[in-house]
């Protein structure tokens, strides 16, 4: 039999976040806002759609000089890409050979605008998009859409890298003059969501929108009615290999057909669900702000529940979905660190577990995922990540009685 070390773990995440691949076979995660699919990072590809190169230009002049298509990092330094994606100057947002992937395009000034509106006009707006981390001076946002705006700064004609830290500019595909094009712009000292025009010689950041009528080749949020008449729930997906992952944590009170799953608060409440072997539910400590950073923690009863706990069209992976899943990321032992890093597109939480006693554990040191498939009468195959190590971690068979978090995958 295998056991279980409870020092912690963790896995993926977003909301109507999900994964694309570009021409240089990058994931990205995107996400739905309103009716608009967005990416939800800055694009960072150095070739156009039909695979033809875009040049890197570092040179001051040669970048001035410029009437044709262009990509630079942030100070030239490649780790800038990394957090801010590449610098394009406008030429490469308007060459025909096309630099957003297939299926997708460079965000219009309407565009922009529509999303502007749905977050409920540009005074105030720009928290709603804004990273909850990364911007100078107290200046960051809810990010409450997902949209992860970060602060990447822009190139000016004569080398002068500006702003980052402080300002982020975004490219829309649409013209002013033969001169220049118009962008958007997010400060760390308002929350407005900013519009003005820039040179075409500038470089800014760029981000892409879905194709109208284009179907996503990774579906992200499910649609509103696919749990239950009670419940609404957005499901952001990432594709890894063959499977399709929720990017989020599940965080749901009631099965499929609408029964509520059982809240349990107190010790004696959580105790009492797994000696009856009853589905149960918490927030790590009791405390609902956790909700939205880690979703909820499920005993592996509510896992198993024929009433089903993922909505439709999803499941909770199995032993042997996990397997693959770890596969795909290069195995068990660096698998953790792949997802605690963002490669796979994932937001990764040290999230904890709540015990059989009801007690809570290792919040910020490591998190639990359940699988489906049952080890033993009274445990359930179980995966997870910690803080101190690399590995994502297989050989783990926990109480079915535990409180662990639980992704889905597609169907």
């Amino acid at each position: 039999m295998r056991s279980l070390i409870f020092i912690a773990g963790i896995f993926l995440l977003g909301e109507g976040l999900r994964a694309q691949t570009t021409q240089e076979d990058k994931p990205y995660r995107t996400i739905k806002i309103g009716d608009q699919i967005w990416m939800a990072e800055n694009l960072n590809v150095s070739t156009y759609r039909n695979g033809d190169s875009i040049p890197q230009v570092q040179d001051p002049k040669a970048w001035s000089a410029l009437k044709a298509g262009a990509w630079c990092y942030y100070e030239n330094k490649t780790e800038s890409g990394a957090s801010y994606g590449k610098l394009y100057n406008w030429y490469a947002i308007h060459d025909p050979r096309g630099l957003a992937p297939e299926g997708w395009h460079i965000a219009s000034d309407a565009e922009w605008t529509k999303l502007t509106e749905f977050l409920g006009g540009k005074i105030g707006s720009s928290l709603k998009i804004k990273s909850a981390k990364g911007w100078a001076g107290g200046g960051n946002g809810t990010n409450e859409t997902g949209f992860a705006a970060l602060p990447g700064g822009a190139r000016g004609i004569n080398e002068s890298f500006s702003f980052a830290g402080n300002y982020g500019y975004w490219w829309t595909s649409t013209e002013y003059n033969s001169f220049s094009a118009w962008n958007r712009f997010l400060g760390s000292n308002n929350g407005d969501i900013g519009r003005s025009t820039g040179w075409k010689e500038f470089g800014n950041a760029v981000r892409c929108v879905k194709d109208d009528n284009e179907i996503p080749l990774y579906s992200g949020a499910v649609a509103t009615d696919s749990i239950s008449s009670k419940e609404k729930y957005d499901m952001a997906t990432i594709t890894i290999g063959s499977q399709i992952w929720t990017l989020q944590n599940l965080s749901i009170t009631t099965f499929q057909n609408g029964d509520a799953v059982p809240e349990a608060k107190t010790e004696l409440e959580w105790n009492k669900a797994g000696e009856l072997k009853q589905p149960a539910w918490c927030y790590y400590n009791n405390d609902s702000s956790n909700d939205k950073k880690y979703g909820k923690l499920y005993n592996w009863y509510a896992v198993n529940d024929k009433r089903g706990l993922a909505p439709r069209s999803w499941h909770i992976p199995a032993g042997n979905e996990w397997a693959t899943l770890i596969k795909e990321l290069g195995g068990e032992t660096t698998a953790g660190a792949k997802m605690k890093a963002s490669e796979t597109g994932s937001t990764g939480l040290l999230c904890g577990f709540r015990d059989s006693d009801g007690k809570f554990y290792n919040d910020g040191f490591a998190g639990y995922w359940w699988s489906a498939t049952e080890s033993l009468p009274t445990s359930a195959w179980c995966y997870s990540i910690t803080y101190i190590s690399d590995a994502l971690n297989s050989n783990n068979s926990g109480d079915k009685q535990k409180g662990f978090s639980v992704r889905c995958i597609r169907d």
